[in-house]
């Protein structure tokens, strides 16, 4: 006989844009191309600050704590949060998505806009170091991604992610 009140029910994330797309993973993973391998570089890791413009209304830059590890693209709102390994305010996981970035060098700008979808994560860096650290390890992690190479377009799911 089971227990009539099984204790507090978990909670899921509850990030930003790719909390509704957690089964993808699910659905590729058996036919998943030989190319892509877990052998991750140090090109799969990288930290540091970037702003991130706000997606609606004022369209402010907020100073954000980006991570990127294992094809996933994480922020926080400080470097705090991150070390006490609280909750991202947002993730982007390249296996479940198809990215396409756009660096412009004079702005220090990157433009991630997410296939399938009218949502793009405006990101600027603090300098030409930063951009070019930023550039190196977006492209390498996107142009090895799952949701790259199976073109894994947001539409496919019909949900509305205009957050």
């Amino acid at each position: 006989m089971g227990n009539p009140n099984p204790g507090p029910k978990e909670e899921k994330p509850n990030y930003e844009v790719m909390s509704n797309v957690s089964n993808v993973e699910r659905n590729f993973s058996l036919s998943r191309p030989s190319i892509i391998k877990d052998n991750l570089t140090e090109d799969d890791y990288c930290t540091g600050w970037l702003e991130k413009q706000q997606p609606k209304m004022l369209r402010r830059w907020q100073k954000r704590f980006f991570v990127l590890d294992k094809k996933l693209i994480k922020y926080y709102k400080n470097k705090d949060d991150y070390m006490d390994k609280k909750q991202p305010k947002g993730v982007l996981n390249l296996k479940q998505i198809w990215i396409n970035p756009t660096f412009n060098q004079s702005g220090f700008k990157i433009d991630l806009q997410l296939m399938g979808s009218n949502r793009v994560f405006n990101l600027r860096c603090a300098n030409m170091e930063e951009f070019s650290k930023w550039r190196k390890k977006l492209t390498h992690a996107i142009n090895t991604s799952l949701g790259k190479l199976k073109e894994i377009k947001l539409d496919a799911y019909k949900e509305d992610i205009s957050t």
